[in-house]
């Protein structure tokens, strides 16, 4: 069972099926971006959402992913703690291959 800060992917896939608007925040270095990521997300490395934070849409839920959902974890709590709607992806990219999309690269 995921906490409050925390997605699952199948919860993830389900919202993205009904067509929710929710930013895909991919926090991983852009060399494990280029391996595999889910369609439609986009790249801001973890060491700059300190810096960049405040580009992003306070208006959306956001959906952060790492590779097993620990450095998710961390900007969870930061960005929270600025005010935005933020999740972290259970299991990360790591999960989300295994559960939801099988024929997604792994490493």
């Amino acid at each position: 069972m995921a906490s409050p800060d925390e997605i699952s992917p199948q919860e993830l896939r389900q919202k993205l099926e009904r067509g929710e608007d929710i930013l895909l925040l991919d926090i991983r270095s852009p060399q494990e971006y280029e391996i595999c990521h889910i369609e439609g997300s986009i790249l801001l490395p973890s060491e700059e959402v300190f810096k960049r934070y405040e580009e992003l849409p306070r208006d959306k839920e956001i959906v952060i992913i790492c590779h097993h959902g620990v450095r998710s974890e961390a900007q969870v709590v930061f960005l929270r703690g600025q005010g935005f709607k933020a999740h972290s992806l259970k299991g990360g990219i790591n999960l989300w291959a295994f559960t939801v999309e099988p024929d997604m690269a792994q490493y």
